[in-house]
C-alpha cells in the first residue's frame, strides 16, 4: 500500500487505531475531517472536508515525503 486516506469519523467508529497501525507500519495516512483538529494525531497530515482534489493530491505528496 503506498498510502491511506481515512475519514476520521465513520459510522462503526474513528478509524484513528487504524491510521495509528498503518502508520507504524511506515503507510504514510491522509486523515480527512470536518474536526478543527485530529485528537491524538498532531503533526499529521490532515485535510478538512470538503476537499477539493487539487488539495488531496497535495496532501498525499506531503504525507509520502513525512514518510520518506
Amino acid at each position: 500500500m503506498d498510502a491511506a486516506v481515512l475519514d476520521v469519523n465513520l459510522p462503526g467508529g474513528p478509524s484513528l487505531p487504524l491510521g495509528a497501525w498503518l502508520a507504524a507500519r511506515g503507510v504514510p495516512v491522509v486523515y480527512v475531517t470536518g474536526l478543527e483538529r485530529v485528537p491524538g494525531r498532531e503533526g499529521a497530515v490532515v485535510l478538512r472536508k470538503p476537499v477539493r482534489p487539487e488539495a488531496l493530491l497535495a496532501a498525499l505528496g506531503r504525507a509520502m515525503r513525512r514518510a520518506g
